[in-house]
């Protein structure tokens, strides 16, 4: 059953990749593309264990993904002498938020010329990180400051992300608000929200929430 949802998930994908001439219809295709994706990472946390994040950009989004580097502990033994080992041993490093760069659905997304991206978090009584909760939202992996103004097209390697939305390895995530709004008129707009069960969809204004 999960097999069929993502292959329908990648199928929509695959459909919405064709940028066309006509700004409501690419409107509409970009907020169904942002529906589609975060719904599959939400699948991909939870399934891979992995915690991921998104991250508003200038003229789009990409996603990041909490890593600790791996050290290489695998390596071949080495025919330099021995040395003792020393009193403090080597700290090991810290986890921290990466760009996903190796998948082709989680890339960066860049939205078509004329449509334009706000992403809003929604009020929350507490931030989830992994088995870590907190009131105020400063735990580990929040404490951090927020400076999307730093993250732009072009990234550097020693780029330090904070997401604006956790989607957890639990399947919750932060609620949030996200407009897809054409430039020329800020009238025509779509929204998708999220709650903090992880599910996503187009808000068209009607009764049910989700």
């Amino acid at each position: 059953m999960v097999v069929i949802i993502i292959i329908g998930i990648m199928t929509a994908l695959t459909a919405l990749n064709v940028t066309s001439n006509d700004p409501a219809r690419n409107l509409k295709n970009e907020a169904q593309r942002f529906v589609a994706v975060v719904s599959l990472a939400v699948d991909e946390a939870s399934f891979q264990q992995q915690e991921l994040g998104i991250v508003a950009t200038e003229d789009g989004y990409q996603f990041v993904r909490w890593w600790r580097e791996e050290t290489d502990e695998t390596a071949a033994p080495s025919t330099a002498p021995i040395t003792p080992p020393s009193a403090t041993p080597p700290t090991p490093p810290k986890p921290k938020w990466v760009l996903v760069d190796n998948d082709n659905t989680f890339r960066s997304y860049e939205l078509p010329e004329g449509v334009r991206f706000l992403l809003e978090l929604e009020e929350s009584e507490f931030v989830k990180i992994g088995t870590n909760q907190t009131t105020n939202g400063e735990t580990e992996l929040t404490k951090t400051n927020l400076n999307l103004d730093e993250i732009g097209p072009d990234i550097e390697e020693d780029t330090t992300y904070e997401p604006s939305v956790y989607i957890l390895s639990s399947g919750e995530m932060t609620p949030f608000v996200a407009e897809f709004f054409l430039a020329d008129d800020s009238s025509v707009m779509l929204v998708v929200k999220g709650d903090d069960l992880g599910r996503v969809k187009i808000d068209f204004g009607d009764d049910n929430d989700f």
